[in-house]
C-alpha cells in the first residue's frame, strides 16, 4: 500500500507578500470555494486551487507543500488506473489525502488572515508613529494638516491621537468620522468651546481637554456612553458647576446627558414646527457621493442628487464642508426613534442674495481684523468667490486662511502684507497669483493645492524664506517639479534664461541610439530627460513603463533615488517627428548609474562632512567599503534595498546611531547601530 508521508508546516515565519486584492474577504471566499471542491470529491481540482491560494498569499512553503501534494495525488490515481493497488487500498489513501488537503487548507487560511492582521497592525503602527512625529515637529498646527492627520487616522482606524499643544482653537468636522478613536488628547491648546459633533467619536474611552479656554462643555458628551475618563482640568469653567464637577467623570457625563436631553426636547418641537415645503438655510456636514448630509438648527438631513435639478447639483458638488446652503424640507421622518430630514433645492440656483450675505460676512470679518490687530485670520469654507482689497490693511497678519471657497482671483492688496508667513489657498478657482507676490518676502508656507493655475508668478524667486509649496491639482504641475521649493524656483529662472535657446530637430534621433541624458523633472507616471547630441538639446519622457530591464522593475529606484539635474545614459524606445515627440527606455548601464551615484555620495558625504546618507531605494545589496571613512556619520538610511550584507569597513564609524534598514527581524532593529552592525557581520 502507498505510505504517504507529508509534513504540514505552521508557515509562522514566512515572508508574506500579498497581492492588492488580498482582503480577509477573499481569503473567506476563496477557502469555502476549495471546501466545496473537496466535498464534491474534486480532490485534484481542490488541490490545484490550494496551491493556487498559497502562491496568492505569499506562503512559499505552503505553496510547495500543495506542489508535492499535488504529484503525490496524480501518482496515486495512475497506480489506482494501472490496477497496481486494490481498490480498498486506493480509497484508503484517497481519504488520507483528502485530510492532508483539508489540514493544508486551514493553515493557509489561518496563517493568511493571521498576516494581513499583521500587516494591518503594522501600518496602524506605522501611521500611528508618522502622525507623532508630524505633531512632534509642529509646534502650531494649522488647519490642512489637521485635516490631512485626520483623514489618516480615520483611513487606518487608529484608537489613539494626542493633539495636545499644537495652539488648536477649533477641529474641523472630519473628526466625527473617527468611529474608533479611544483616546483624545487636546490639552494645552487653545480651545474656547467644544463642537456637537465630538459627541458622534462613540467609541471614545478617554478625553483630555484640559488646560485651555473653555468656559462650558458641550452637552453631547453625555451621549459618550463608554467615557471612563475625562480631564478638564484648568480651564475656566462656568457650565457644569464645580459641585458637579468635584464628584468626577460620571457626575460631569449625568449632568451633560440631562441637558442633551433636554437639547433634544427643544429639537423635537422645532422639528414638529417644520413644514414640509419650507426653505430653510442648512450647513453642509458631510458630501457622500450620493448627496449632501445637512444640518438644520441641530436637526440632520440628506439632500440626495436626485431631488436636485441637473443645473444645481454642478454648484452643489463646489461646495464644501461647513458652508451654508439654501434648502427645501421635502420630508420629515421618525427612523429608529431619531429624527430625520430629507431636502430638495428650489429649480435656480442661490440668487445673489446669498453671495451677498457670504461676501458681507467675510468683509466684516476683515474689518474686525484691522481694528484688533491680529495676526491670524481664517476665512476658510465661507464660499465667496470675492476678497475684499481692504485685506491689504490686515499688515500684522502671520497666518490667512482663504481655502475651501470659489475664489478665482486674488486682490494684488494681498501682496501688502508685510507679516504674513502662511497662506492657505486650496480648494479654490484661482487661475493666476498677482505678479507682486514675492512682495510677501516672510512668506514661509504657500498651499495652492486643487486650483486652475497655469503658471507661476516669476517674483516667487524672490521669497527666500519659502520652505513649503503645494501645487498639486494645478496645471502647472504638470511642468514643474512636484512640490521642491528650490527645484520649482529653479524651473522658474531657468524657464526666463532659456527663452529663444535652440533646439535639436526630433527627425534627427535614431531608434536604438544611447545618448546621455539630464533629469529635468519627475513625476508619479515617468520621468523628463533632457539629451544632448552636437551641444543641442532635446527633451523626452522615460515613462515608468519603460523602466524595466532584465526583468527587474528600477522604476522605484530612478523616481526615488535618483534626483532631478543627475545624469544618464538612456536608449531612444520612439520618435514621432510628426508629433515633435520623443520617448526613451532605460540603458542596459542603469545598474552601473547607480552603483557611481552611491560612490559620488560617499565622496560628497566625506567632503562636506554630512552626518546623514540616505540610501534608500537604492537596489543595493551592500555598501562600498568606502563607507567607513565617514568618521562623522551618524545616520545611514538603507531602506528598502536587498542588502545581504556590510562591510567590514563600517566598524570605523564610531559615531553611527542609527540604520534604518527593513529586511531585519524588530528584535534586531532594537538593538541599534551596533546590534545591526554586528548581525550582518555574523552572517
Amino acid at each position: 500500500m502507498f505510505c504517504l508521508a507529508l509534513t504540514v508546516s505552521m508557515c509562522t515565519d514566512i515572508e508574506y507578500k500579498p497581492n492588492a486584492n488580498m482582503t480577509t474577504t477573499h481569503i473567506n471566499e476563496k477557502n469555502n470555494q476549495i471546501k466545496d471542491l473537496i466535498r464534491q470529491g474534486e480532490i485534484q481540482q481542490a488541490i490545484f486551487e490550494i496551491c493556487d491560494f498559497a502562491a496568492e498569499c505569499g506562503l512559499v512553503d505552503n505553496e510547495q507543500e500543495a506542489t508535492s501534494l499535488s504529484a503525490r495525488f496524480r501518482k496515486n490515481e495512475a497506480d489506482a488506473v494501472k490496477g497496481i493497488k486494490r481498490q480498498e487500498d486506493v480509497d484508503l489513501d484517497r481519504n488520507i489525502f483528502i485530510d492532508f488537503a483539508q489540514k493544508l487548507l486551514a493553515d493557509i487560511n489561518r496563517d493568511a488572515l493571521d498576516k494581513i492582521r499583521k500587516v494591518e497592525a503594522s501600518e496602524k503602527l506605522k501611521v500611528s508613529k508618522e502622525i507623532e512625529m508630524a505633531l512632534k515637529s509642529a509646534r502650531v498646527l494649522d488647519d490642512y494638516h489637521l485635516t490631512d492627520i485626520i483623514k489618516r487616522a480615520e483611513e487606518f482606524k487608529l484608537e489613539e491621537l494626542d493633539l495636545s499643544g499644537k495652539a488648536i482653537d477649533y477641529l474641523p468636522k472630519d473628526i466625527a468620522r473617527l468611529h474608533y478613536l479611544k483616546k483624545l488628547n487636546l490639552s494645552h491648546n487653545q480651545f474656547k468651546e467644544l463642537p456637537p459633533f465630538i459627541g458622534k467619536l462613540s467609541a471614545l474611552v478617554s478625553l483630555d481637554i484640559s488646560y485651555n479656554q473653555l468656559t462650558e462643555l458641550p452637552c453631547e458628551l453625555g451621549d459618550l456612553i463608554d467615557l471612563e475618563e475625562l480631564i478638564i482640568d484648568n480651564n475656566p469653567l462656568q457650565y457644569p458647576s464645580l459641585s458637579v464637577i468635584d464628584k468626577g467623570t460620571d457626575s460631569i457625563l449625568r449632568e451633560l446627558a440631562k441637558k442633551s436631553k433636554s437639547k433634544q426636547k427643544d429639537q423635537d418641537a422645532i422639528f414638529e414646527e417644520l413644514e414640509i415645503g419650507q426653505v430653510v438655510i442648512a450647513i453642509i456636514v458631510d458630501k457622500p457621493e450620493y448627496g449632501l448630509f445637512l444640518s438644520y438648527k441641530g436637526l440632520e438631513g440628506l439632500l440626495h442628487k436626485n431631488n436636485t435639478s441637473k443645473s444645481i447639483l454642478t454648484d452643489l458638488e463646489d461646495k464644501f464642508i461647513g458652508e451654508d446652503v439654501e434648502v427645501v424640507v421635502n420630508n420629515k421622518m421618525m427612523i429608529n426613534g431619531k429624527r430625520r430630514l430629507a431636502f430638495s433645492t428650489h429649480a435656480t440656483p442661490a440668487d445673489n442674495h446669498m453671495r451677498a450675505a457670504v461676501k458681507n460676512r467675510a468683509d466684516n470679518m476683515i474689518n474686525q481684523a484691522i481694528r484688533s490687530n491680529t495676526r491670524i485670520l481664517d476665512l476658510s469654507g465661507m464660499g465667496f468667490d470675492m476678497l475684499s482689497k481692504a485685506i491689504g490693511k490686515c499688515t500684522n497678519l502671520e497666518l490667512l486662511y482663504l481655502n475651501n471657497n470659489k475664489l478665482a482671483v486674488l486682490p494684488d492688496e494681498i501682496c501688502d502684507l508685510p507679516q504674513l508667513k502662511r497662506l492657505y489657498l486650496h480648494n479654490n478657482n484661482l487661475t493666476k497669483l498677482p505678479d507682486e507676490i514675492g512682495k510677501i518676502e516672510n512668506l514661509e508656507t504657500l498651499n495652492l493645492e486643487n486650483n486652475k493655475i497655469a503658471k507661476l508668478p516669476a517674483s516667487l524667486v524672490k521669497l527666500d524664506d519659502l520652505v513649503d509649496i503645494n501645487i498639486s491639482g494645478n496645471p502647472c504641475a504638470i511642468y514643474l517639479p512636484g512640490n521642491d521649493v528650490k527645484e520649482i524656483k529653479s524651473a522658474i529662472a531657468e524657464s526666463l534664461l532659456n527663452i529663444g535657446e535652440n533646439e535639436l530637430d526630433y527627425s534627427r534621433f535614431k531608434l536604438g541610439e544611447v545618448l546621455v541624458g539630464q533629469i529635468k523633472l519627475i513625476y508619479n507616471y515617468g520621468v523628463f530627460i533632457r539629451v544632448v547630441k552636437n551641444g543641442d538639446y532635446k527633451e523626452g519622457l522615460l515613462h515608468k513603463s519603460s523602466t524595466t530591464l532584465n526583468g527587474k522593475d528600477y522604476w522605484r529606484t530612478l523616481h526615488k533615488f535618483f534626483k532631478i539635474g543627475d545624469k544618464l545614459e538612456v536608449r531612444i524606445l520612439e520618435v514621432q517627428p510628426e508629433n515633435n515627440r520623443v520617448t526613451f527606455s532605460l540603458h542596459d548601464n542603469f545598474p552601473a548609474f547607480i552603483t557611481n551615484r552611491v560612490y559620488n555620495m560617499i565622496n560628497t558625504a566625506k567632503n562636506n562632512r554630512y552626518s546623514r546618507l540616505d540610501f534608500s531605494n537604492a537596489e543595493i545589496t551592500t555598501v562600498p567599503k568606502e563607507i567607513g571613512e565617514l568618521e562623522q556619520l551618524e545616520e545611514l538610511d538603507l531602506r528598502f534595498n536587498p542588502i545581504k550584507t556590510l562591510p567590514a569597513e563600517i566598524k570605523n564609524l564610531k559615531n553611527l546611531k542609527t540604520i534604518l534598514i527593513d529586511n531585519i527581524s524588530p528584535e534586531i532593529a532594537g538593538k541599534g547601530a551596533p546590534g545591526i552592525i554586528d548581525y550582518f557581520l555574523d552572517k
